[in-house]
Parts: C-alpha cells; structure tokens; sequence
C-alpha cells in the first residue's frame, strides 16, 4: 500500500506545484494521507474549500482539522489524497492528476 500512497501523493503535490507555480508551499508530504497546503499572499474563503470538493479533493481549512472549528482561519489547506483513484490501480476511474 505504501508504493499506492507514494504514487498518489507525488501525483497531488506535482499537480499542485504545477497549477499553482511559486503561489503555494507545500508541507508535510512525507508525513502520511494528508498535506498541507499554503496559499502564499491568499487568505481563503469557503468558496476556496468549495472549489477543491467540486473536484473530488477533500480538504480542511488548517484550524478545522486540528480544533474542529469550522471556516477559514488562514491560508491553508489540508488535503486527504487516500480516496484518490491512481491509473497503475483503477483503470477507467479519475485520475488524481485528473482531480487536480
């Protein structure tokens, strides 16, 4: 399973670092299912969330995931990826480059 999340989590920070070129950091992609995302100069709104789970992403605002608060309180997100489909396993199914 680890080779599934690693495939995953490089296709999700590659099409982040891709579509969000020098506007994101991303941190903890070595930690698990989740990373945390960074909008550099951005404060996110919850249109912002609602935009990433149009996509199939679930995401968090940071203070969600570690207080349970609900709404923005920065500018950063926390993705979980372990849902995503990866081409090698799900033939036919979205791709996570896809969901990005």
């Amino acid at each position: 399973m680890t080779k599934i999340y690693k495939a995953k989590n490089k296709a999700i920070t590659d099409g982040l670092n891709r579509e969000f070129a020098g506007k994101i950091r991303i941190n903890g992609e070595h930690s698990g299912l989740h990373i945390a995302v960074e909008f550099i100069g951005y404060r996110l709104k919850m249109s912002d969330k609602e935009i990433f789970t149009q996509h199939n992403l679930e995401v968090q605002f940071s203070n969600e995931f570690a207080t349970g608060k609900t709404g923005p309180a920065s500018n950063r997100l926390i993705l979980n990826f372990a849902h995503l489909s990866h081409p090698e396993n799900c033939p036919g199914n979205p791709t996570t480059e896809e969901n990005i």
